[in-house]
């Protein structure tokens, strides 16, 4: 939910050309908005990926974080919006370059966001933690854990309250 009381839902649309872009929508009241793209990534995929986005926000400042293939090349992107999720600014990739996916965002009050996610490493699966900001996109990575176990860790949650992140 934003400052201003909208509720807003990002999803993954589907096009008639089965494009698999972001999109947010915004209940105003009563009222649902048109929807917005997040950005025009242009993934093809005539199959319905598992691997939704994440959003969260702070105030009027939101963030949206995804997976994406487009072009074949998988990846983990970020936009925020600065108008309560009327309009996104630039998307950044923050993936180390072998991005998986399963995303998760949280907003944080000084105008930051975190996200994590999964991308594959040299050890196995990775789960990475990024900082980013709306200016300039991921400014600090670390991996938290790696998983080498047969199975996947699945899909990570993010949260925050009283100046502490909750990881689950």
């Amino acid at each position: 939910m934003a400052g201003n009381g909208d509720i807003l839902v990002a999803y993954r649309d589907r096009s008639f050309n089965e494009i698999r872009d972001i999109y947010v929508v915004r209940k105003h009241g009563k009222v649902w908005s048109d929807p917005v793209p997040v950005h025009g990534d242009g993934w093809e995929i005539s199959g319905c990926p598992v691997n939704g986005p994440s959003i969260d926000a702070d105030a009027n400042k939101v963030i949206v974080a995804w997976f994406t293939a487009a072009g074949n090349i998988p990846s983990v992107k970020v936009a925020f919006s600065q108008d309560s999720g009327q309009t996104f600014g630039a998307a950044f990739r923050v993936d180390n370059g072998e991005g998986v996916g399963r995303v998760a965002a949280v907003m944080l009050p000084n105008a930051e966001a975190l996200i994590t996610w999964f991308e594959w490493s040299d050890e196995g699966e990775a789960l990475v933690l990024c900082r980013a900001r709306a200016d300039n996109g991921c400014i600090a990575r670390q991996t938290i854990m790696i998983n080498n176990a047969p199975g996947s860790i699945n899909f990570p949650q993010i949260a925050h309250s009283d100046g502490v992140i909750y990881l689950a």
